[in-house]
């Protein structure tokens, strides 16, 4: 079973819900699975890796963010990654939000109880080594304040961490509409993952993603390697393959969990990507 970290691990329960960490080059490279009750804004300083995250992995490298939040199992699978964390609870810090809703990464970092996004392999920002070393300060500035105990310490580490967000946010905001691609691309793959259930369109992803039809489809095959209905048909077979090993459901009920409305067209499309029918992959798993 996964670790799950809480902040009771990290702060004494007397301070507020926000800490800084930093982890240096080489650590917990082995596939740490772990997950967490609380938030996280993580901020890669150096190296290269993959990130883990909800059954997907994408290759991370200095000057990628990623968020993360509370019931997200994830790992990193590398040598030299350098990172630093910043930890915290939104349920916690009293912040004011006024017109933050305003911006999407905003969201991201704050999602409200309607928002599904709880976290993703792919960075939700890349930042150039300027903007990073820059980022870094920042951090290393809220990391110093946390640990002075000075009058106000609590209150001004919530100040320093808000520059933090909104920095984020704006920097998303200039960022150009190819560097803003992966992150359009992770809110069709997270859709995906959460309604492959259901019936899924492309003019659905489309809208999650903020493109048009044509372009989706064009920077998902770039960047992933396949159509999007190629790898919602991906998910839904890893699904049906779980279900055939673990479960006595009929394939036709197998098939109309994992958003098949057609047991034969199920059935064709698990052959071809496993060489095998369902029937047959079940039987030799089951022998096996």
């Amino acid at each position: 079973m996964n670790p799950t970290l809480k902040f009771d691990d990290l702060v004494s329960r007397d301070e507020i819900q926000l800490t800084v960490f930093y982890r240096p080059p080489g650590r917990d490279g082995r596939k740490f699975f772990h997950a967490h009750y609380f938030s996280e804004i993580v901020l890669i300083l150096g190296g290269t890796g993959i990130h883990l995250c909800g059954g997907e992995q994408c290759p991370v490298k200095a000057g990628d963010v990623l968020v993360l939040h509370p019931g997200v199992t994830h790992a990193y699978d590398h040598q030299d990654l350098e990172l630093v964390n910043i930890v915290y609870d939104a349920k916690k810090l009293i912040l004011p939000v006024y017109d933050g809703v305003s911006m999407p990464l905003f969201r991201k970092f704050f999602p409200d109880a309607q928002e599904s996004f709880r976290g993703q392999a792919n960075p939700v920002l890349s930042l150039n080594s300027e903007e990073r070393e820059k980022m870094f300060d920042k951090i290393k500035a809220l990391k110093t304040e946390r640990k002075s105990g000075r009058p106000g310490s609590q209150l001004f580490s919530q100040v320093l961490f808000l520059e933090i967000v909104i920095s984020l946010c704006r920097l998303y905001e200039e960022s150009t509409p190819a560097e803003k691609t992966p992150f359009r691309i992770g809110e069709a793959l997270e859709y995906m993952n959460q309604h492959y259930q259901q019936p899924v369109s492309i003019a659905q992803l489309a809208k999650k993603a903020c493109m048009s039809r044509w372009t989706l489809f064009l920077h998902f095959r770039n960047a992933i390697g396949c159509s999007p209905i190629q790898y919602l048909n991906q998910i839904r077979i890893r699904r049906a393959m779980e279900l055939l090993l673990y479960t006595e459901l009929r394939i036709a009920d197998i098939a109309g969990q994992c958003g098949f409305s057609d047991s034969n067209y199920f059935c064709k499309t698990f052959r071809a990507q496993t060489g095998i029918s369902p029937r047959q992959y079940r039987l030799k798993n089951q022998l096996n």
